[in-house]
Parts: C-alpha cells; sequence; structure tokens
C-alpha cells in the first residue's frame, strides 16, 4: 500500500495530472474541447485523486454550491468529472474514490451531493444512495399568429453586465427547488460554460433601454429565464419567435416557474418525466435539513422511520409526508442546464 495514495491532492502538480486524466476520459472524442471546470474547485481542497506510483489514475473534482430548497440556502457539493484510468477499471477503485468524496462532503459540513450522471453509468452512483432527483419538466408552447408586441432586445451578456442580472435571477430563483444561488464569481463562470455548450446567454432590455431580466438558449430550447416581477413573459416569449423564426418553442420548466402561469397567449403542453437510476441524482447527507418546523418537533419518530431506509426512500418519504413536510407537496425538481457541472 506504501505506493498507492487516495485523498487531497497535495499539491499543484497532482492537481494538474488530475486535469489531464478528466481531459482523457471526458474530451477523448474531442482531444481539443476544453472542460468546464469553475477556478475555486481547481484548489487542494476540492480535489480527490487516487495515485499509483507518481501517477494519478482515478480523480474527483468537488464543486461547492448554494442549493435553494424552501426559500433557503443549504450547502450542498457537486461531484464531478469522477473518472478512473482505463488500466485500473474493475479493481474496485472506483468505490474507493466515491466514498473518500462523500465523506469529504460530508466533514466539510454539506448538507447533499449532486452529480450530473452519464447514461454510460446508470445505476452505478445509485450504489452510493444516490438517486434520480430532476423532474426534467417541459412546455411545448405553438407560436400565435397576428399578435401584436413590442419589440425589446436581446444583447449578448458580458461581463460589465453580469451585476444587472444577479438580483433578478436570485428572486426568481429562489423559489425553485434544484436551482442554486448565484453570485458573481458563478455567472463569471457560466458565462463562459455557455461558449462552450454554444449555448446563449443574453441580457433583455425594454424599449427603453432598461434591463428587465435575461435568458439562457440554444435553438428553440429555453433553458433559463427570469424577469423583474413587473414584465410580462408574454411580450418576451412573444419576441423569442420573432428572432428564431420557428413554429415552436421548448421551455425548460415546472409549473412553479413563474413562466407557467404567463402562457395565455399561447397554446401550450406540460410534460415531466422521472428517472430513479441516472441523470441528475442527488445523495441526501443530512435528511434533518431538509425537514420543516412540524417535522423537527417530532424526529425522534421520524428518526426510527428514515434510520430504517436507504437514502433515495428517505427522500420519497419526505415527498410523501403532504401533512408534515409542507415544502415538498405539488413541487417540480430541476437543475438549470447552467447549473449542472
Amino acid at each position: 500500500m506504501d505506493n498507492k495514495y487516495l485523498g487531497n491532492a497535495r499539491n499543484e502538480a497532482e492537481i494538474s495530472l488530475a486535469l489531464n486524466l478528466a481531459h482523457k476520459v471526458f474530451a477523448k472524442k474531442s482531444p481539443n474541447k476544453m472542460l468546464a471546470l469553475p477556478n475555486k474547485s481547481l484548489n487542494n481542497k476540492n480535489v480527490v485523486v487516487f495515485k499509483i506510483e507518481n501517477k494519478v489514475m482515478a480523480t474527483c473534482f468537488i464543486h461547492n454550491r448554494l442549493l435553494y430548497f424552501n426559500r433557503e440556502k443549504i450547502p450542498c457539493s457537486f461531484l464531478i468529472y469522477i473518472c478512473v484510468d482505463k488500466s485500473i477499471r474493475g479493481m474496485g477503485y472506483s468505490k474507493d474514490l466515491m466514498n473518500f468524496a462523500i465523506d469529504l462532503c460530508k466533514k466539510n459540513g454539506k448538507k447533499a451531493c449532486f452529480v450530473i450522471a452519464r447514461k454510460a453509468v446508470d445505476f452505478y452512483y445509485t450504489k452510493f444512495s444516490f438517486f434520480g432527483f430532476s423532474n426534467y419538466p417541459k412546455i411545448l408552447i405553438k407560436k400565435e399568429l397576428h399578435k401584436k408586441h413590442k419589440k425589446i432586445k436581446f444583447l449578448k451578456l458580458k461581463k460589465c453586465l453580469i451585476d444587472q442580472i444577479i438580483p433578478i435571477y436570485n428572486n426568481t430563483y429562489i423559489s425553485l427547488s434544484g436551482a442554486f444561488y448565484r453570485d458573481f464569481n458563478e455567472w463569471e463562470f457560466i458565462t463562459k460554460k455557455a461558449e462552450l455548450l454554444g449555448v446563449k446567454l443574453c441580457i433583455i432590455r425594454n424599449e427603453n433601454n432598461k434591463t428587465t431580466g435575461y435568458v439562457c438558449f440554444k435553438e428553440n430550447n429555453i433553458y433559463e429565464i427570469a424577469l423583474k416581477k413587473d414584465i410580462n413573459y408574454n411580450e418576451v416569449l412573444n419576441n423569442m419567435f420573432r428572432i428564431m423564426r420557428v413554429d415552436n418553442l421548448i421551455l425548460h420548466f415546472g409549473i412553479n416557474h413563474p413562466i407557467a402561469n404567463n402562457l395565455e397567449d399561447f397554446d401550450s403542453t406540460f410534460s415531466f418525466r422521472k428517472c430513479w437510476y441516472g441523470g441528475h441524482m442527488m445523495r441526501i447527507n443530512d435528511y434533518k435539513t431538509f425537514l420543516n418546523i412540524n417535522d423537527k418537533l417530532n424526529i425522534n419518530r421520524l428518526d426510527k422511520m428514515f434510520n430504517s431506509l436507504d437514502d433515495k426512500n428517505k427522500f420519497k418519504l419526505l415527498v410523501n409526508q403532504k401533512n408534515k413536510s409542507e415544502s415538498f407537496i405539488n413541487e417540480i425538481y430541476n437543475i438549470p442546464l447552467m447549473d449542472q457541472v
């Protein structure tokens, strides 16, 4: 065991080796592709490595975020670019890597962990008590003919404009389960990530050149949108139809997004799906964080119930506690595109 090491990266050289491995695994089909990694996660505390001799053979990067839940900010972590060198796969090292990363997050007070799982690893993360979290909601709307609307402008979101949309985003998404708090640094990373993904991030200006919101879209898919409270979503959507020249738009939002109550101008179809074993996955490290006051008064009774269940069924039980956990009633869970790492 002397020639093996599992733990936090100890220096810049080990972080560089971890990045090289992640690039080799995740960008093998596109060698010039850049990895979407926030700078604040590239430090010793947030990079886990498994070394044999002097080679990093497995790694996991940790990106800490604040999850919006019940209008509060819950400290959580994304586990990203989890990978093992092809030459040592199937030997159980990935299990050791995952357990170390999860324990590290728990030690650092992270109440939940998230992974965005590829199709190739369906059922893998369930071994570590992760479960499918998102409902992948969509709203299909059809173009309304002969509808007059005010013209508005969509400008590329630049660094100098970020401060204008931070409060607009946070005031909207604080109520949407699965969204995350964003400060200036998060937005700066997101603008770079959008370019890597080929996604358009635009600030929205009205006819008086006042900033009224922002939108994130690609082709006819709208992945994120937030407007000031007095702004009409119908006006923005009609303008999206105008600039895209399409017959329908796909809105990646659930019924809890304010846009869902502002679609009177359109023929709209709502849908969602659930996948417990893959996709956007969550692991609850401290379920008590996700209880409301009434639940916490009955904590001894709940402890007995919860301790007999795995994390997925703990979450299901919370969802079904309609008389106890009011924050879970009629919720649609979804991680916005630009928060997926």
